[in-house]
């Protein structure tokens, strides 16, 4: 069996806090935070913190539909605190709409390569009107980097509609 990384632990000086990621917790770092996969927030969003039972503050968008039916008492204002130079990537979900699969797939992948990204995951499957749809996880820095993607995959005329999901 692998051993899973203690996320803290209890030293002589009392609990040792894990890293926060660049998150502050009610204005506080070091807080115990992971970010939540249904909303992938990235440097850039508004994002809340909502206290989970054992598990630390889980960090969602804003505007994340599960944030909008949580327990409000267990809310908690977050916020960035990204240092300069900083350079930790996170993953953002992205869903494209082409002509076909090939297309969409050659459009991300050259996209992606050309800014230096990663394509964490893709998914690709065809809707009832023969469209191409593919849904791909990429690995960025923050939001200006996703406005960026977007905006160049639109830029060809094979695809429809390139869009950040926000919800799975």
């Amino acid at each position: 069996k692998k051993k899973k990384p203690q996320e803290f632990s209890i030293a002589e000086g009392g609990i040792k806090k894990a890293p926060s990621n660049g998150i502050l917790i009610n204005g506080e770092s070091g807080m115990l935070v992971r970010f939540a996969g249904c909303c992938s927030p990235v440097p850039g969003d508004e994002i809340v913190g909502y206290t989970s039972r054992g598990r630390g503050v889980v960090v969602h968008r804003h505007d994340c539909v599960n944030v909008r039916h949580a327990e409000k008492n267990r809310l908690l204002p977050a916020s960035w605190q990204i240092a300069a130079g900083m350079k930790q990537r996170y993953n953002a979900n992205i869903s494209v709409r082409a002509t076909d699969q090939g297309a969409a797939l050659s459009v991300l992948s050259q996209v992606v390569a050309d800014m230096k990204l990663s394509i964490t995951a893709v998914n690709g499957r065809i809707d009832k009107n023969h469209d191409a749809i593919l849904e791909a996880s990429i690995s960025l820095t923050d939001i200006s980097e996703m406005d960026l993607l977007i905006k160049k995959m639109q830029a060809d005329k094979r695809i429809y509609e390139v869009h950040r999901i926000t919800s799975l």
